[in-house]
């Protein structure tokens, strides 16, 4: 084909069969879509699936599903099911979506994942599908010796004690889970561990299931030092946290089995820049978290896994806190827009100083300026009164459909802003 040939049929298809997204958009809207519009001229691209405008996902307090809980997706009203699952079968392609939890409202700004685990952590009762474990050690405990307990797998959580038989919780009527028993003594802490065990359990709802772990012994020890890392684009290091007046608290260190956070015990805090051993174990590593504070701002590098035999020092990254632009402590939102500035995915909170029982708002959004949420597409009274705001920033996230699942406030580093108080009409 000659150029002169290739350019005509080149103009002749987009003439014919181009589309932009946001025409399409329109005249899908319109339905005008093959109308004889020359706007709206058929599209020459393949039919569009169904399930590619869909918008769905779980609505949960960490693993407590949320049923019956009412979602708006851009200009539709969804209710969650029994099993706290959401769906919109005609979503745009960026949407704003709040949901309604029972002590929560959180609002994405503009996203475009078709699946989000909308997951918070709170501490609540927890109501998803129980089973009963009645364990047994094997082991003999020695005089000044305790045991500690830990549960693992797809979103599970466990609460009880080896004397009542213990509870695991699940998002699954059958769930597979792997029980861990470490041996300890409690003048030490968990960093003495003397002793470690594990073992796999099939449970079913409303059932006791009986199981039995005989604990080895603990040998091995590494040393591990922690130190603030060389800052990253706008991170803090050691000599960016002194001249700024950051006042650095110690490491909090906590044994992990790969479970939910909230669920485990037993942190123990250590210094910064002094070397403390750690004991290794199987199928288990360690988190450590460290923050800093001045005033009332705070520099938080989320939970490092890290497992001692591979880390012998280990780097921590503080980012700084989010910096609130507008309204000022004490005035009105103008239009009801929130204005800061941070790095990454801003999550705003907004908590009643007037009805301290009202829903805290989180409003998630990767832009600097916002809105607040308009509360009564949920089925709530409009947000009214004195409210206490704080910014908090997650650095090592580029949009809001990255905030998304289980545990994933906990791992990544985040900063809190010092509160404002704010005054909604």
């Amino acid at each position: 084909m000659t150029p002169k040939r290739a350019a005509l049929f080149t103009v002749f298809f987009c003439v014919t069969g181009c589309d932009t997204a946001t025409v399409y958009e329109q005249c899908h809207a319109e339905d005008k879509v093959g109308s004889g519009e020359p706007r709206c001229q058929p599209s020459h691209f393949d039919t569009e699936l169904d399930y590619g405008r869909e918008a769905t996902g779980y609505l949960s307090y960490g693993i407590e599903v949320q049923p019956n809980a009412t979602v708006r997706i851009a200009d539709a009203t969804v209710t969650t099911n029994s099993g706290g699952l959401y769906r919109d079968h005609d979503t745009p392609f960026r949407y704003d979506l709040t949901a309604r939890l029972e002590h929560d409202v959180i609002t994405y700004r503009s996203a475009a994942f078709r699946f989000l685990d909308i997951a918070l952590d709170r501490e609540t009762p927890l109501k998803a599908y129980s089973a009963k474990v009645k364990l047994h050690v094997e082991n003999t405990l020695r005089p000044g010796d305790t045991f500690a307990f830990f549960v693992s797998g797809d979103a599970v959580a466990m609460t009880g004690s080896l004397e009542d038989g213990f509870v695991i919780h699940s998002r699954s009527f059958d769930a597979a889970a792997t029980i861990h028993v470490v041996q300890y003594p409690k003048d030490q802490g968990i960093l003495g561990a003397i002793a470690k065990g594990s073992v796999d359990v099939l449970v079913r709802a409303n059932t006791e299931t009986p199981a039995s772990a005989f604990l080895a012994p603990v040998f091995l020890s590494n040393e591990e030092t922690f130190v603030f890392g060389d800052p990253k684009p706008g991170g803090l290091g050691a000599h960016e946290l002194a001249a700024l007046g950051f006042v650095p608290e110690d490491v909090e260190l906590i044994l992990d089995f790969g479970t939910r956070l909230s669920e485990m015990i037993l942190p123990q805090r250590v210094p910064m820049n002094t070397p403390v051993k750690l004991p290794v174990m199987s199928n288990a590593g360690w988190t450590a978290r460290v923050r800093a504070t001045r005033g009332g701002e705070i520099a938080l590098n989320g939970r490092r896994p890290f497992k001692p035999v591979d880390e012998p020092t280990l780097a921590l990254f503080l980012f700084d806190p989010p910096k609130e632009i507008s309204p000022a402590d004490g005035t009105v939102p103008d239009g009801g827009k929130l204005h800061a500035i941070g790095n990454g995915v801003l999550e705003h909170l907004l908590e009643s100083l007037d009805r301290p029982s009202d829903p805290t708002i989180h409003v998630l959004t990767a832009d600097h300026e916002t809105t607040i949420p308009d509360l009564t597409a949920v089925g709530l009274p409009a947000a009214t009164g004195r409210y206490r705001w704080t910014v908090r920033n997650y650095p090592d996230y580029s949009f809001v459909d990255q905030i998304s699942g289980l545990n994933v406030r906990l791992y990544p580093a985040s900063s809190l802003s010092a509160p404002r108080t704010i005054v909604l009409p």
